[in-house]
């Protein structure tokens, strides 16, 4: 799907996993009603139903809710038990993103706030943010027991990186995904710590001020010591790394070697 004009276009690709029977409401238009109750601080289905009962037959009517009300909680639970979530994910980050150039993109993983229960661990949730744009632009669900990296690798696969610069933390310094980023046009700047000394003992002699004469270096606008994104993401030794850029050869110092 091309990038989207407006929020309803997105929505109207979100694949509609209900019975025929629950589809007498169309589901771009009850999806756009629990975005705008969300935004207006719903937190829950509950809280939806009751913001949807207070719109007028004329609001309800512009995104083609025609019955002059919003459903019974009934229709709400069967949309939201079978809603495809990947298929919303995928839809509202192309509205984001609107064919424009993410610029900078910001992944990290959080878990999701009040999904944990006394019985499960809650929500793990890996996302990419393009701070020009304001928006995430790609989610995925982690498996309680499932490889962070790999799901890393899934979620830049389906992004446009060309002309983009990736940020992440530690747990991203890896060949793999560094090469993914470089093969789809991008740059990457991922913070290095003591758990991959090899790899930090060759940004240091490649990048640090006592180079010794002869050891690769970038231009001056991209090599760069600075803090990235949070306070636990600070990188002492920054790399910038352009699609474009040299390889090093096999006596240069390697810029995402594992331990």
């Amino acid at each position: 799907m091309d990038g989207c004009s407006s929020l309803w276009e997105a929505l109207a690709g979100v694949r509609d996993h209900r019975r025929r029977a629950g589809q007498r409401y169309l589901l771009p238009g009850l999806l756009l009603i629990a975005v705008a109750a969300l935004l207006a601080g719903r937190r829950d289905q509950l809280g939806i139903v009751r913001w949807g009962y207070r719109l007028s037959a004329e609001a309800l009517a512009s995104p083609g809710i025609t019955r002059g009300r919003v459903p019974a909680p009934s229709v709400w639970c069967e949309l939201f038990q079978r809603l495809g979530v990947a298929s919303l994910e995928a839809a509202l980050g192309t509205w984001v993103q609107g064919g424009r150039t993410p610029g900078h993109i910001a992944t990290g993983s959080e878990r999701l706030r009040g999904s944990a229960t006394a019985t499960t661990p809650g929500v793990h949730l890996l996302a990419a943010f393009s701070d020009a744009l304001g928006g995430v632009i790609g989610q995925l669900r982690l498996a309680p027991d499932g490889n962070e990296t790999a799901a890393a690798l899934d979620l830049l696969k389906a992004l446009p990186l060309a002309g983009g610069v990736v940020t992440g933390d530690a747990i991203f310094t890896r060949k793999k995904i560094c090469r993914v980023i470089r093969d789809r046009g991008g740059a990457y700047a991922f913070t290095v710590k003591d758990n991959q000394p090899v790899l930090k003992a060759d940004i240091a002699l490649a990048f640090g001020d006592d180079a010794p004469s002869g050891a690769w270096s970038p231009p001056p606008d991209l090599a760069r010591t600075e803090t990235i994104g949070k306070e636990h993401c600070r990188a002492k030794r920054g790399a910038f790394v352009r699609p474009d850029a040299e390889r090093p050869s096999e006596s240069r110092p390697a810029r995402c070697r594992q331990r």
